[in-house]
């Protein structure tokens, strides 16, 4: 998912360029399209030594806003003072440390195009969807980069990928929500709900998107646990915790989870629609209500940004179930499909298109 979203970073940011051309001086697009293309592509060509001696001044890596109610950042900005546009691009855990060295050098080049490239670490996906309070955490994060005093305009443009996008999109619908002008969406998932029950349903959904909705279920579920029933809040943690979430559930004996809890059993053991729809009628409002507050399409109407939905086609197609209506629904959005194994798999005319028409809200 990461290399997906880096993909698209780079196309964007390559975009960004092109689209400069007919907005800005003319000289200095060209040299914006230099920068950005060989920073992320260097080679050894003469081209790349030229810019080199053009390419903006950033100024080295830095930790951003902290505290207990945000994510951690960091950030790499333009040298010489001024404000500039934010672009965030939100970084799930598991990213590997070669991932994060490509996010750094997506952050210096974003940087060098005279844009403040940040980077937010998230937790796990299961953690994201599941955790109560991870959705107002993202907002304050995202609030904090868009107040920061070099930040033009007191917005950010967002890049995410998967339940972070879905979670990025609730909150460009929220009043008073966090102060977002584009989002870059790829492979959000608009119902959590629907992808519970296919997973439970559908025995050939990919196996880690079936541990992620069975984490985000446990977890959600332990935090309606009260404090003082010890056990079964370990038997849930444990089961969010473990390799098999879902077969952990349903291993859990009867009588162990709390009365109101006891329908979740019957949502995990479900093997058709009839049988999850009434397991889950049954489920407390609160726990039905954290996992729509992680789904996008019941507030599709009232996102508040432009929206560039991106969508693997290599991916299982139960991720991208319902995308279509999602996509049409939002009052300001465009859906791409594209390989993740090769840009070139999108038609060159569409991807610049898609991309100028979004850059255009994002302020790049």
């Amino acid at each position: 998912m990461l290399q997906l979203l880096l993909l698209l970073v780079v196309v964007v940011l390559l975009i960004a360029a092109a689209w400069a051309l007919t907005n800005r001086d003319t000289l200095r697009a060209w040299k914006q399209a230099a920068v950005i293309g060989t920073s992320l592509q260097p080679d050894s060509s003469i081209t790349s030594r030229i810019v080199g001696r053009i390419a903006g001044d950033t100024l080295p890596i830095a930790p951003g806003a902290s505290g207990p109610d945000r994510y951690p950042t960091t950030v790499v900005e333009p040298d010489g003072g001024g404000d500039h546009p934010a672009m965030v691009l939100l970084v799930p855990a598991a990213a590997s440390e070669s991932d994060r060295r490509d996010v750094v050098d997506v952050q210096d080049a974003i940087a060098a195009a005279g844009m403040a490239g940040w980077a937010v670490e998230l937790p796990s996906d299961a953690a994201l969807l599941g955790q109560s309070g991870s959705d107002q955490r993202l907002a304050t994060t995202i609030r904090d980069i868009a107040n920061q005093p070099r930040t033009s305009g007191d917005e950010v443009s967002v890049l995410a990928a998967g339940p972070a996008a879905s979670l990025v999109l609730r909150e460009a619908a929220r009043s008073g929500s966090a102060p977002i002008r584009a989002i870059v969406a790829v492979q959000p998932i608009p119902d959590l709900r629907v992808l519970l029950q296919r997973t439970l349903v559908d025995p050939s959904v990919d196996e880690t998107l079936r541990d992620h909705a069975g984490s985000a279920l446990a977890l959600a579920a332990r935090d309606r646990v009260d404090p003082k029933a010890t056990i079964a809040r370990a038997v849930l943690q444990q089961a969010a915790e473990s390799t098999d979430p879902l077969a952990s559930l349903r291993a859990v004996p009867t009588g162990v989870l709390p009365t109101q809890l006891a329908p979740l059993l019957d949502v995990v053991r479900a093997t058709d629609d009839a049988a999850f729809d009434e397991a889950w009628s049954r489920l407390p409002a609160s726990l039905r209500g954290t996992l729509d507050s992680r789904s996008p399409a019941p507030v599709a109407p009232q996102v508040d940004a432009r929206v560039l939905v991106v969508v693997d086609t290599t991916a299982p197609s139960v991720t991208t179930t319902g995308i279509d209506e999602f996509e049409r629904r939002l009052p300001d959005a465009r859906l791409v499909r594209v390989d993740a194994r090769s840009v070139t798999s999108v038609d060159t005319g569409e991807l610049l298109d898609v991309s100028a028409w979004w850059l255009r809200r994002a302020g790049a």
